[in-house]
């Protein structure tokens, strides 16, 4: 479905493991670190994305969390991947490594400590695909997806600032609803933080999507217009509506909204290739002069 950053596709269980740390910030805005830990990955073979803070803060807090929950997670055979200086970086020790006398923690120091790890939707939405282990996503997040994902950043919301944390909480709580299909709740929360800031374009915009995960079309109809109109300039919330027009079989509407979505910044790619509510307007012949109007290519969906 359309992502919000909001749709969400059925997936293996991913499991919330704990809000590690709440930092408040000029009274307004907090910062939330998030440990995911995946059941799939093993002690040999965990992959961990590391994101939005200090690189080795964040990856001993990743150790610490793991240890607590009696999860195996061995630092000599541990991949980590972060983005630094706008660079995807990727690190692991070796066996050659051990001969050397000097611990894994010692060799991760080295590694990681003057290294801060920077958000990164696209290296995002790869761990999310490829259920890597993950730490700190800021919780200001904008999305639920199609695959169950943390939040993607999103500014918070204008306010007061106790109504503008109050709906920032109720936002967060209904992307953890989400993330586990639990589509009920998630209106609930989405609706608390509306109601704690009515010009919350991306709790609207959420609400929408889960509304349409329980086919509840005219809801959802409502929510994601209200969100483009709240946010014009945020691409994602026309890529939800444009969903929502692709699946009511309203391809000429769905066009026009995926081209608002490309002029206002929406660069997710693989969601325009493969997103399956997306299937009625990939079948237009507009759809591919849209997308050379904006010099997109997408290639074969795999």
């Amino acid at each position: 479905m359309g992502q919000l950053f909001l749709k969400i596709m059925p997936v293996p269980f991913i499991m919330l493991i704990v809000l590690l740390e709440v930092v408040a910030r000029d009274a307004v805005a907090e910062d939330i670190c998030n440990v995911l830990l995946q059941k799939s990955q093993t002690a040999a073979n965990r992959t961990v994305y590391l994101s939005d803070g200090n690189a080795l803060e964040l990856f001993q807090k990743y150790l610490d969390e793991a240890g607590k929950r009696s999860i195996k997670v061995d630092p000599w055979k541990i991949r980590v991947i972060l983005v630094a200086n706008k660079e995807r970086k990727e690190f692991s020790l070796n066996w050659i490594q051990m001969l050397t006398g000097q611990g894994a923690k010692e060799r991760w120091t080295g590694l990681l400590k003057n290294l801060k790890a920077e958000p990164n939707d696209a290296v995002l939405k790869e761990a999310t695909r490829q259920q890597w282990d993950m730490i700190c996503y800021s919780g200001s997040g904008g999305e639920v997806a199609k695959q169950p994902r943390p939040p993607v950043n999103e500014p918070v919301p204008a306010g007061s600032n106790k109504s503008s944390l109050e709906a920032k909480q109720h936002f967060q709580q209904g992307m953890q609803y989400a993330a586990r299909h639990d589509f009920k709740n998630a209106v609930k929360e989405f609706t608390n933080a509306i109601q704690a800031n009515p010009s919350y374009a991306g709790a609207y915009s959420n609400r929408g999507v889960a509304y349409m995960q329980q086919k509840k079309f005219d809801l959802a109809e409502d929510d994601l217009k209200k969100a483009v109109e709240l946010g014009p300039k945020d691409g994602k919330n026309y890529y939800n509506l444009a969903c929502w027009f692709s699946l009511r079989n309203q391809v000429g509407r769905g066009i026009v909204a995926i081209d608002s979505a490309l002029t206002n910044g929406f660069n997710d790619y693989n969601a325009l290739r493969k997103d399956g509510d997306l299937a009625n307007l990939r079948k237009s012949p507009d759809w591919q002069t849209m997308l050379d109007k904006h010099k997109v290519f997408l290639g074969k969906a795999n």
